[in-house]
């Protein structure tokens, strides 16, 4: 086999796995936006519902099945700063959190991966697209950006869903409900 077959058989095979990654990402991304789930990934076309947490435990596995090397990005940012109404961040003790993105390798380069936002969302939301080895943005405006353990995060998100399901607690959660219910509305 010749060189440039071989190099072209390569070419092909990276250009089969982007595409697959991009099938997964906008599968992921077009599952509707919902604050207040727990982290469980298994969960995400269950329910068709997903937050940042659960979207990215569940394209994280499904980037790793194809050969990519997938690390936790978290980036904490101000609600206030998103497109939301006053009314609804003014429901919040600290507007300060957190958000999951991925960091995902594959044959060279690290991509910043994305998929938070559906593209049902409000206007001035970063609804990202990905070509499976070039970065997206970042779907808010970090303050911070820091890495984390995947499997250890993503251990510690099932522990959380199950325990709250043992304890069938559901505390209120003023900013999350208006959230939600201003996303339904629209």
């Amino acid at each position: 086999m010749s060189i440039e077959r071989n190099k072209q058989e390569q070419i092909e095979g990276k250009e089969t796995v982007f595409s697959q990654a991009v099938e997964f990402f906008e599968r992921v991304k077009n599952v509707p936006y919902i604050l207040g789930l727990d982290g469980n990934p298994n969960r995400l076309f269950v329910e068709n519902a997903g937050n940042c947490t659960r979207k990215h435990f569940y394209l994280a596995s499904q980037l790793q099945t194809l050969g990519y090397q997938v690390t936790l990005g978290v980036a904490e940012f101000d609600w206030r700063n998103l497109p939301i109404p006053a009314e609804i961040t003014n429901l919040l003790k600290n507007p300060v959190d957190s958000h999951l993105f991925l960091y995902a390798t594959y044959g060279g380069g690290e991509t910043i991966v994305d998929a938070t936002w559906d593209s049902n969302m409000p206007q001035g939301f970063l609804i990202n697209t990905w070509d499976g080895h070039n970065d997206t943005q970042i779907g808010v405006p970090a303050i911070r950006i820091y890495r984390e353990n995947y499997q250890l995060t993503r251990a510690k998100a099932l522990m959380g869903s199950v325990m709250r399901a043992v304890r069938q607690d559901r505390k209120p959660t003023p900013f999350n409900d208006a959230f939600n219910e201003w996303l339904h509305r629209r």
